[in-house]
């Protein structure tokens, strides 16, 4: 653990190098405001964890960027380790674990409506499911929430057109857009009547198969 004073800026850079990594605060490149700490030579990756000693003021940290000039938004991860015992997460595979991010901050989740981000993926020695590039309140609205969900099935957007109308009656021209989400394109459907002309609430108008 590295202890720092009166160090502040509104960024800072973090660079590896052979066995160490130097974080430079404010990205000034002065040496008093940059901190080297040693790793080890047969360690792949270097994970580091920023805190503030003081509460008065709150570490803020709304954008990240990884080598270029884009913003790359920022690592979110699941410690699925500390939840209950038998918990959906240990078990389920990292790729059809997902962060559901709602921008209106609505009162249910609809997955319809949320963003839907795949989990990247699995830190098993830490017990983390890990997500890269996460953007938070992009609107600038400060009402994000956001959940954590498994899936063992499928997950697929539906967009419906409405049929088109002649001389009142309706057309046989509507129409149903799948994109799927999780899980293969390969699944029975069957589509329930709501309100068709001569058919009862419920009826099955229509099934198949979609590949």
């Amino acid at each position: 653990r590295v202890l720092t004073g009166n160090t502040g800026g509104k960024s800072f850079i973090v660079r590896r190098k052979g066995n160490s990594v130097t974080l430079l605060i404010d990205g000034r490149g002065s040496k008093d405001l940059q901190i080297t700490i040693p790793v080890e030579s047969t360690a792949k990756a270097a994970c580091m964890i920023f805190e503030i000693a003081s509460n008065e003021t709150a570490l803020n940290i709304s954008k990240l960027r990884r080598n270029g000039f884009g913003d790359s938004g920022n690592m979110v991860e699941l410690g699925y380790g500390v939840l209950a015992k038998g918990n959906k997460f240990a078990g389920a595979d990292y790729r059809n674990v997902f962060m559901l991010i709602d921008r209106n901050a609505g009162d249910k989740t609809d997955i319809q409506e949320n963003t839907i981000i795949r989990c990247s993926r699995k830190d098993a020695s830490r017990e983390k499911l890990i997500f890269d590039n996460i953007f938070m309140d992009t609107d600038g609205s400060g009402f994000d929430t956001f959940t954590f969900a498994s899936f063992d099935g499928i997950l697929a957007r539906l967009t419906p057109h409405d049929a088109s109308c002649t001389g009142g009656k309706p057309r046989k021209d509507g129409s149903l857009d799948i994109s799927m989400v999780v899980g293969l394109p390969s699944f029975s459907y069957s589509l329930l009547a709501d309100s068709v002309e001569n058919m009862e609430k419920g009826a099955v108008a229509s099934r198949g198969n979609f590949t």
